[in-house]
């Protein structure tokens, strides 16, 4: 047969249907065990290593998508952390760590009607013990100075007015529950500032 009558479309319906009868008269035969499972391991997508991951999740583009409540939150985050400042409680030009490695620290309770007899600063830099931490009245700034040192890192702290009475500081923003329904004041120094409370 040569290749023109091969072509005719008569020649190849009847080399079709050779090829289906030939296929039909071979015997079935099962597949060997396992044989599909390890065509569909073959087949099943790799997992690409964690960095490979990570990069491909940093390199694609993500919507920003602000809503009012994300503004509302963000905003209240950004006052928590300019108000301190702004209030003028971080002094970048004051004195730096001392040769012991503690820092200048200055707490101030306002008390313009002069009701407290006696108020002291207590906290975890100083075990909750008012000794050593008493505070004076000055008449200038109509309230309660004590100039101190206390080592670099986040204090909890009340002023103790009259030996009784504890009072979160009214000028920071940060405070935690002290576990007896009370609030504590919180004070972060960072080496190079001094805080004024």
């Amino acid at each position: 047969m040569s290749d023109a009558e091969l072509k005719t479309p008569a020649s190849s319906e009847i080399v079709d249907a050779a090829l289906t009868r030939a296929l039909r008269a071979l015997p079935l035969k099962e597949p060997p065990a396992g044989f599909a499972a390890g065509v569909l391991r073959g087949l099943a997508p790799k997992r690409p290593s964690f960095w490979r991951r990570a990069w491909i999740w940093a390199r694609t583009p993500r919507p920003l998508t602000v809503t009012p409540l994300r503004l509302a939150a963000a905003a209240c985050l950004l006052l928590l952390l300019v108000l301190p400042a702004l209030r003028g409680g971080l002094r970048p030009d004051a004195t730096t760590e001392t040769a012991s490695g503690l820092l200048p620290v200055t707490f101030l309770l306002p008390d313009p009607d002069g009701r407290a007899h006696t108020v002291a600063v207590i906290g975890s830099f100083n075990r909750w013990n008012p000794a050593g931490f008493e505070m004076r009245y000055s008449e200038r700034e109509r309230a309660w100075v004590l100039k101190t040192q206390l080592p670099p890192g986040s204090h909890e702290y009340v002023f103790l007015a009259d030996g009784r009475q504890a009072v979160p500081d009214p000028a920071s923003s940060l405070t935690t529950d002290d576990g007896f329904g009370n609030r504590n004041s919180i004070l972060f120094l960072a080496n190079g500032h001094e805080r004024k409370i």
